[in-house]
């Protein structure tokens, strides 16, 4: 067999593994390339059991500024039913008393370290990731909390500490990337920690911005690769 021969079977070798991986690809991977925890509206502690946690019933407010959040969210593909899924870790992400409000134990401050946030959500999904997606949520899904928090008083000393390892639930996460931009908004239901006896809910929302993947090979692309191959092969002949 001549090299131009030789050349045109090993591309198209290349191309037929390329087409097979493209048609294999389900998982949409999104990594977070930038946000985190900033919104103080959607985010806040009170007395466990309170109806009004972000509301007039709440005691801890969202210090300024944004806690960078790194990860990643995924998607088992585009249609109807497929499966969200989120891995984001936070390092720190801070809480203060509102003023005129009293907690226990003269806390004055909270302080969630290493936290790590993974959940599990049945979603709608639609588009091309590399170009216009779009996804919401079909209810809620499952979800988990783990970490530490340290409970301070007026004077940096600690009131109280403890580890997390709770299971809130994942109430939304739904993904827009237009033009190249992605965000994923998502919101995780209560989860409880005691502070000197008295147990208070923390509601954490996370709004990463995330990097839309790569496009695969079009169909086109290949089809090209295959004339390509196919023209070298004849002027070897």
């Amino acid at each position: 067999m001549k090299q131009g021969a030789l050349i045109w079977a090993a591309m198209l070798t290349f191309v037929l593994s390329a087409a097979t991986n493209v048609q294999a690809t389900t998982d949409l991977h999104f990594g977070l390339v930038g946000g985190g925890i900033s919104a103080p509206s959607s985010n806040g502690g009170c007395e466990a059991g309170a109806s009004l946690c972000l509301d007039t019933d709440q005691v801890f407010e969202l210090d300024p500024g944004v806690a960078p959040a790194t990860g990643y969210v995924e998607y088992t593909g585009v249609g109807v039913g497929v499966t969200g899924l989120v891995d984001i870790d936070v390092a720190s992400l801070g809480f203060s008393l509102i003023a005129g409000k009293s907690a226990a134990g003269g806390a004055e401050a909270i302080l969630f370290t290493n936290l790590n946030y993974t959940g599990s959500i049945t979603s709608f999904a639609t588009g091309d990731p590399t170009v216009s997606f779009s996804s919401a949520a079909m209810g809620s899904g499952a979800g988990g909390i783990t970490g530490n928090y340290t409970a301070l008083d007026g004077g940096g000393g600690t009131v109280d500490s403890g580890t997390i390892n709770a299971t809130p639930v994942l109430t939304s996460l739904n993904c827009t990337i237009s033009s190249g931009f992605g965000q994923c908004p998502m919101l995780y239901d209560v989860f409880t920690i005691s502070i000197a006896g008295t147990d208070y809910d923390f509601l954490h929302a996370i709004n990463p911005i995330v990097d839309p993947p790569l496009p695969e090979p079009s169909a086109a692309l290949l089809l090209v690769l295959v004339l390509a191959g196919g023209a070298i092969a004849r002027r070897s002949r």
